[in-house]
């Protein structure tokens, strides 16, 4: 293996094309799917394919016997890469999306409510939060985080339960940068 890679290391020239390679390459160009309207993602990759599929090809083609002449089995093997690449960023960002809205989103959701409030119930804490769509599991675990973090302290009043913004804690990024004339230096 080291000797593979210090022969490809000492590689120098230009890539070309062969011929059938160059046909593989325009013919799944021109038939390529289309993304779906509206996918960012999808449509990121889109542009990007020709690119790939030619570094992809490139890197193929040297693996597999040093030449610099990429041939249409590179090009396939390219397109295969690609698309499993593809298709594993699908699920990624779908896993992603999906944390996102179980972790992160109800945090966010429930430390504005505290914040905007700077004291607020339990009671109503839950009800602003049901109303975004979040249940109590969701509050109880984003209440933990805001107070590992020291955002929110937690005071009980009797039976009631109070969440008070910590005005000591920075408020984030929503809050008003202070002009320069009412900093004190």
């Amino acid at each position: 293996i080291e000797k593979r890679f210090e022969l490809l290391a000492q590689i120098e020239g230009r890539m070309h094309l062969s011929e059938e390679a160059r046909v593989s390459r325009a013919m799944w160009y021109r038939e390529r799917p289309a993304p779906r309207p509206g996918d960012m993602a999808e449509e990121s990759f889109f542009g990007r394919d020709d690119d790939m599929i030619l570094k992809l090809a490139m890197v193929l083609s040297l693996a597999d016997d040093f030449s610099l002449q990429i041939g249409a089995e590179h090009i396939a093997g390219a397109r295969r890469v690609l698309y499993q690449a593809r298709s594993c960023a699908a699920a990624l960002r779908d896993r992603i999306a999906r944390t996102a809205k179980q972790t992160i989103v109800p945090i966010v959701t429930v430390r504005r409510l505290i914040r905007k409030a700077r004291r607020i119930s339990r009671s109503r804490l839950s009800q602003g939060a049901l109303y975004w769509g979040f249940l109590s599991k969701d509050v109880e675990a984003a209440i933990r985080v805001l107070k590992q973090r020291g955002e929110i302290e937690q005071r009980k009043d009797g039976q009631a339960t109070y969440y008070f913004w910590n005005a000591e804690q920075p408020a984030g990024v929503d809050e008003p940068v202070p002009a320069p004339e009412e900093i004190d230096e």
